[in-house]
């Protein structure tokens, strides 16, 4: 799977405003986000605590979908999701208010483990503790695709966006 443009993007999950902020938020304007980010509450994810669970409804079986075949594997394989965030953080790519959009303010990504598996770095190898190796074929079976596979200059071990075009 192959990342989505920004023009594939705003054609398929809908077009915003929005006004960059200099830490490398973006505050959206208008109600998009209210029509369009319904809360992820997927018991796996549940298990492990963070305020922010919304994902684009269009989105939302996709992510159901992965967590649900990660949680049917059970241990170890459901042990694996440690930390999670971002998939609705409204911002630039790496904080960077240089740099495009993120997935992350169109509610399609997700990050997965970040401790060990941060932006720019190796991604953590299979059966080390935070490694996220294990499900990266689950997330690419239901059209995910993963940072690891972006190249050694943006390689985003953590990451996972929804590409289905």
């Amino acid at each position: 799977m192959s990342p989505l443009s920004s023009k594939e993007l705003m054609a398929k999950y809908g077009p915003f405003d929005y006004v960059s902020n200099k830490d490398g938020y973006v505050d959206i304007q208008g109600d998009w986000a209210k029509r369009n980010i319904v809360p992820l509450e997927h018991p796996l994810l549940m298990a492990v605590k963070n305020k922010k669970r919304g994902v684009h409804r269009d989105a939302h079986a996709a992510f159901t979908a992965v967590f649900d075949a990660i949680a049917a594997k059970g241990p170890p394989l459901s042990d694996l999701v440690r930390s999670w965030s971002g998939p609705c953080g409204a911002r630039h790519i790496d904080f960077d208010p240089t740099r495009a959009l993120s997935l992350h303010c169109f509610g399609v990504a997700i990050d997965i483990n970040s401790r060990w598996n941060a932006y720019g770095a190796q991604p953590q190898l299979a059966g080390l503790r935070g490694s996220v190796r294990e499900l990266v074929p689950i997330f690419k079976h239901f059209g995910f695709a993963w940072g690891g596979d972006f190249g050694c200059a943006s390689v985003d071990g953590m990451h996972f966006e929804l590409a289905l075009k």
